[in-house]
């Protein structure tokens, strides 16, 4: 029976399987390296998720906020806010280590769903998507997100389906919903091409059997955190989705589509680990270059390409602010049309000898510009944790502290509640917030205590301090000088 999508071996030798698990235990070992070597760094935003992991684990329930009675959850992905806390059970608490687990092991996931891609392409080939996935600088980037998890879920998808093990597809596609619902578009691809190839080589009736199993397969695995969304919450879609929505709607950001495009070749530039000068444009190439030698070589590894395309285009129309997370699974197909690109080297039938040198060189370049440099964790956001401390020691356990960004901060004050300026786990505030009225949260909530940066940033923080009454209703309690300057203020 034909397979509907580019199917790799029908029946993988345990040699095979072998050779990919190496490869994926080989790109584990380096990639918990290279989490290392980036200092436990995370995005301010990925100390969201670890709030609600921790807050998960102490017992206090799904919640940011747990001394309000709140129903907001700014956490974008279930399956990562899980994968987080139950790896913070193993790790005594640890947020940070619990980060690189949990990171690290999904990369090496990936990275076996990609060896399993490409081995239809032999073993060398294999390896090298092994170690593709192993060299994508923003999966690094993005400890604490659920960045690695989503490409990992993706992969898995991809690699089920490319060998007609469509049950095992289904769920792996539920589950990268749970990561980010934008596992729903990857759905939509995979099932859709699965049923275009069943509809020429089965006919009407079981093409549409096999797809609605897969419909369904993919539904029971999300039911479950739906139900817990829509009791709990109220919906089943995540906060943070309205809130990007009112964000890019402000106009504060500048035009959505265009500031999302300049936000994609800005991030490509991560690439260039070594700062060695290579710019978007070369990426761009590769990725051109790659997928042509995928469709050549290497079919399997077109549809996470094609996803990758798909999904870059949908945010940008969209219309929502970029954020660097938003480009793993453009990231992701980079490096496996990089991979794809060495492999067609790799198998070229003629003049075999210095082709396969160059590919061996290029693999070789490949990991060295994309290696994450060391770099010194005490440097990341040290305002925030200075601001969070002083907050600690000085602020009852109940008070309301206002932020522009809550991840390092919110983190580390305990359980007081935070007052998201930004809407992400304030939504009471996102209407203000599509209109351009970005000083909104000052009037709705009167906060306790404001932390804003010196000088304050423009939009959210320097309309709100800018009427002289602010300075009748508030006092300056503290001044942080550490990084950044921040100011904290308390009301009168």
């Amino acid at each position: 029976m034909p397979a509907a999508l580019p199917s790799a071996a029908e029946s993988p030798t345990t040699a095979a399987w072998s050779v990919s698990c190496l490869a994926a235990g080989l790109a584990t070992a380096l990639g918990w390296h290279a989490a290392r070597a980036q200092g436990g760094q995370v995005y301010d935003d990925a100390m969201i998720t670890a709030r609600y992991a921790r807050n998960l684990i102490e017992g206090q329930g799904w919640t940011y906020n747990p001394l309000v009675d709140e129903a907001v959850n700014a956490s974008t992905s279930p399956l990562g806010t899980l994968l987080h806390a139950g790896a913070a059970l193993l790790t005594g608490g640890d947020i940070a280590v619990a980060q690189m687990l949990v990171g690290t092991a999904a990369i090496g996931v990936a990275a076996l769903a990609a060896s399993r891609l490409a081995a239809a392409a032999g073993r060398v080939a294999a390896v090298i998507a092994a170690l593709a996935m192993a060299a994508v600088p923003l999966l690094y980037a993005t400890l604490g997100l659920e960045s690695a998890v989503f490409i990992a879920g993706t992969l898995c998808s991809c690699a089920a389906y490319a060998r007609n093990h469509r049950d095992a597809g289904a769920v792996a596609l539920g589950l990268t919903a749970l990561a980010r619902p934008d596992g729903l578009l990857l759905a939509a691809l995979l099932v859709a091409t699965a049923m275009r190839g069943d509809l020429r080589a089965l006919g009407t009736r079981a093409a549409v059997r096999r797809s609605a199993r897969a419909v369904l397969l993919i539904a029971l695995t999300l039911t479950p955190w739906l139900l817990f969304a829509q009791l709990h919450f109220g919906a089943i879609a995540p906060h943070t989705l309205a809130a990007k929505l009112a964000q890019g709607r402000s106009g504060w950001w500048g035009s959505g589509d265009r500031l999302f495009w300049r936000g994609i070749k800005h991030s490509l530039a991560l690439f260039d680990a070594r700062e060695l000068g290579v710019g978007y444009k070369t990426m761009l190439a590769v990725l051109a270059v790659g997928t042509a030698a995928a469709a050549w070589r290497v079919r399997p590894l077109l549809p996470p390409i094609t996803f990758a395309a798909l999904h870059t285009a949908a945010y940008a129309a969209l219309g929502v602010p970029y954020y660097p997370w938003y480009a793993a699974p453009l990231h992701a197909a980079t490096a496996l049309a990089g991979a794809a690109a060495v492999i067609a080297m790799w198998q070229a039938p003629r003049g075999r000898l210095p082709l396969r040198g160059l590919a061996m060189l290029s693999t070789l370049a490949g990991l060295f510009l994309t290696w994450p440099r060391p770099r010194d964790a005490t440097t990341l956001y040290p305002h925030y944790a200075a601001a969070a401390a002083w907050l600690r020691a000085n602020t009852p356990s109940t008070a309301r502290i206002a932020c522009a960004e809550i991840g390092v901060l919110g983190f580390g004050i305990g359980d007081r509640t935070v007052i998201d300026m930004c809407g992400l786990v304030t939504p009471d505030g996102l209407a203000a917030i599509a209109r351009g009225q970005l000083d909104w949260w000052l009037d709705a909530h009167a906060p306790d205590y404001i932390v804003v940066h010196d000088p304050p940033w423009p939009g959210f923080e320097a309309p709100a301090l800018a009427p002289p009454e602010f300075m009748v209703r508030y006092a300056l309690a503290e001044r942080i000088d550490s990084g950044e300057s921040l100011h904290i203020y308390r009301l009168r």
